[in-house]
């Protein structure tokens, strides 16, 4: 009246038994990883230095990174606008007018803190930077 044992497990019957929690689970493992997955870490924007030059003169800056102390030099022509593109991190700058009478005039140094992400405007002036009116 009731079936035996061995007439309801097939090779084929008890393989598929094994076969299927493992299969499942495997499931689950793959998919949990995938819907775990995270974006890749986006580089952070680096500061942006404008410089205006409101003279008729040119300007050499140097611009120092303090921890490492990889220098970059920038010439700025007269009346001119210069981007900028840095690491954040503390600088030391030098500024001096380029003239042929006097190639380090009017020079000035001094230190900074540029943050990743931020805009700064930097203007090289002089008491006579205005154009007299026409």
């Amino acid at each position: 009246m009731f079936p035996t044992c061995r007439e309801n497990f097939s090779a084929g019957r008890l393989i598929e038994l094994i076969l299927a929690p493992g299969c499942l689970l495997l499931g689950v493992l793959l998919g949990a990883g995938c819907a775990s997955a995270t974006a890749p870490a986006e580089k952070p924007a680096p500061a942006r230095l404008i410089v205006h030059n409101l003279t008729d003169y040119a300007w050499r800056l140097v611009l120092t990174e303090r921890t490492s102390g990889a220098e970059l030099a920038v010439a700025v022509a007269q009346r001119a606008e210069r981007p900028i593109e840095l690491a954040g991190g503390d600088y030391g700058i030098a500024q001096s007018i380029v003239t042929a009478e006097s190639p380090g005039g009017l020079a000035r140094k001094l230190t900074c803190r540029l943050e990743n992400g931020q805009t700064y405007h930097w203007r090289l002036a002089t008491l006579l930077s205005e154009k007299p009116p026409p």
